[in-house]
């Protein structure tokens, strides 16, 4: 749609310059030199027009269709979204025990004071 857009305005909008200022005429438009300038800027309106629409469908694809409450929370991760809905909470998950390390024991007889190497 862009491109035709532009395609259009640029016949349309060039046709009616040659018009005025050239004794040339583009020769897709050749047959049609007894309608300029008029078909041309019909023409060239025609390509605004699709050029225009193009943004405007372009703009309403980015935004979202329906106006929503603002969230301060996301889907997590596997959630899917539904618009309209409030957000679900995730599965619980069962409370874990602080995971403990064992404390270093060393032999008896390997325990020492610090700086006493192997008496």
């Amino acid at each position: 749609m862009l491109r035709a857009g532009v395609l259009l305005t640029i016949l349309g909008f060039g046709s009616v310059a040659f018009h005025y200022w050239s004794d040339r005429q583009l020769t897709i438009l050749i047959w049609a030199e007894d309608y300029q300038p008029a078909l041309g800027s019909v023409i060239g309106v025609l390509g605004l027009a699709l050029v225009i629409a193009h943004v405007v469908v372009r703009k309403r694809k980015q935004q979202p269709s329906a106006p929503q409450q603002a969230s301060p929370a996301f889907p997590q991760q596997g959630q899917p979204f539904q618009a309209g809905q409030p957000p679900q909470q995730p599965f619980p998950q069962p409370a874990q025990a602080p995971q403990q390390f064992p404390h270093q024991q060393f032999p008896p007889n390997q325990q020492g004071q610090p700086g006493q190497h192997g008496r």
